[in-house]
């Protein structure tokens, strides 16, 4: 028996882990504003939408370690 807990535990430890990090990093938060312009514009080309979308993300956040001292 203690060979089929010790699978779930590592499961639970991960997943914990999972959430943990979506948590730290806001992932739903920027998920659901992400799914819902989606929705808003339906592009014709949703992949390019998306990975336009990540890229206006990933933008400020290099412009402002630029900026530091």
């Amino acid at each position: 028996m203690a060979t089929s807990s010790s699978p779930n535990l590592e499961e639970d430890e991960s997943l914990k882990g999972c959430e943990v990090f979506v948590q730290k990093h806001n992932i739903q938060q920027i998920l659901k504003e992400c799914i819902v312009n989606l929705c808003i514009a339906k592009p014709e080309r949703p992949m390019k939408f998306l990975r336009e979308h990540f890229e206006k993300l990933e933008k400020p956040s290099s412009q402002q370690l630029n900026r530091s001292p």
